[in-house]
């Protein structure tokens, strides 16, 4: 679902950041600043 939606979002136009875990995102978090966030509540890894 993840990739389906990172897809739809660039051919839309926008850049798309994707982290396949609760760490990866939060040191994705940490590491830039984003407008917008989309987030599964029940990540792995945390």
């Amino acid at each position: 679902m993840r990739h389906v939606l990172a897809r739809l979002l660039e051919r839309n136009g926008f850049e798309v950041v994707e982290a396949g875990g609760g760490r990866d995102a939060l040191a994705r978090l940490r590491s830039a600043s984003f407008d917008l966030l989309l987030t599964d509540c029940s990540m792995p890894d945390l």
